[in-house]
């Protein structure tokens, strides 16, 4: 288990706070891959995220561990953890055991007077079930959607192959066994990938993606208004529900329903 630290000078929005790991991550040269997994702790004392970065099935005894009171320390030989409302809050890494140095740390930078401290070797540690959240990076739903576009764009080139380059694309998908709803699916997963081609184009990175009622719903961020003007272009409507400076990120967040002709 990898730890970093980001600075912060707020807590970032769920709906933004993978995104804003996974820039600062790359910022510092750490690269996630399909097998990580993370748990995100906002530090509000100190102005900080604590990234704690797994592997595969990976879990450290600190997330098994249920501590009794809701501010708890649980004290190794070469780091503590401090619980704050039950959960994993803070990690230190340790060169000795002082106590006493402990408190005083605790004092300064999280104005705790007296805190309960356990220790490791001497509590009871069920594995068998963890309640804690982890965000992974590449499990999000437009992800395996776009592998699925992926996987019918090589069926019909495919099958179009075998049955010749005259075949008109209207027959050929009449021959294929799908649904009403897999055929709705298919025609916005197409629309997708343009939209993601367009925001390659211009510069503008997609944070979240929706489809709803036949329009999309999407969150982005950008360097200016100038360049999501430019995506834009050639779209039958957009509207724009909320465009803001978002600091951390360093970029434009803006909020947008938008559809084509």
């Amino acid at each position: 288990m990898d730890i970093v630290e980001l600075q912060s000078s707020e807590e970032i929005n769920e709906k933004h706070l993978l995104k804003f790991v996974i820039i600062n991550l790359k910022n510092q040269n750490i690269f996630l891959n399909k097998n990580n997994k993370l748990y995100i702790s906002y530090i509000q004392e100190l102005n900080l995220y604590k990234v704690f970065i797994l592997e595969g099935e990976e879990i450290s005894d600190i997330f098994f561990y249920k501590p009794k009171y809701s501010e708890e320390i649980l004290l190794s030989e070469n780091f503590f953890v401090f619980y704050k409302d039950y959960k994993v809050y803070y990690y230190q890494k340790l060169s000795n055991i002082n106590i006493e140095d402990i408190k005083t740390y605790m004092k300064k930078n999280f104005n705790i007077d007296d805190v309960r401290f356990s220790y490791i070797k001497d509590v009871s540690i069920n594995k068998n079930k963890s309640s804690y959240h982890f965000h992974r990076p590449y499990k999000s739903k437009l992800f395996k959607i776009f592998i699925v576009y992926l996987l019918f764009l090589f069926s019909f080139f495919y099958f179009y192959e075998s049955k010749g380059e005259n075949e008109d694309f209207n027959s050929f998908t009449k021959d294929l066994e799908l649904n009403k709803k897999n055929i709705e699916y298919k025609y916005v997963t197409k629309d997708i990938v343009k939209i993601f081609n367009k925001a390659k184009q211009n510069g503008v990175e997609i944070l979240n993606l929706e489809y709803k009622s036949s329009h999309f719903f999407a969150v982005f961020t950008l360097k200016n208004r100038k360049t999501l003007d430019n995506f834009f272009k050639g779209f039958s409507f957009y509207k724009i529900e909320r465009i803001e400076q978002n600091k951390n990120l360093e970029m434009l967040v803006a909020n947008v329903y938008f559809k084509f002709d």
